[in-house]
């Protein structure tokens, strides 16, 4: 299990698990320290918008690059595998782009 650096102690105590579920609003316990930890609410932000228009244009982006086979179910095939390979890549960059914050409170 990957997991991250509590930026109160600098323990490795947060799970990629836990640091996708968090939001500038949600925050987790350190195991070590006991500070609440939570992500940076600016780049959190701007992904989840970023991420909401993933699913349409995963598909479109898809269902284009197969177009040129000429074949439909092809091209759904391939629109489908855009829908679902794009928002895997936010996942990935909300775990390594969006840092980790100590709230207070």
């Amino acid at each position: 299990m990957n997991l991250f650096a509590c930026p109160a102690c600098g323990e490795p105590a947060i799970s990629s698990r836990d640091k996708f579920r968090l939001g500038p609003m949600r925050a987790v316990r350190c195991r070590y320290c006991r500070a609440r930890v939570s992500v940076a609410a600016l780049p959190s932000l701007i992904l989840l918008a970023l991420a909401t228009l993933a699913f349409p244009f995963g598909f479109i982006a898809g269902f284009w690059l197969c177009q040129s086979s000429g074949s439909l179910p092809l091209s759904i095939f391939g629109g489908l595998v855009g829908f679902i390979a794009l928002p895997l890549l936010f996942r990935l960059a909300h775990l390594r782009l969006v840092p980790l914050v100590v709230r207070e409170g």
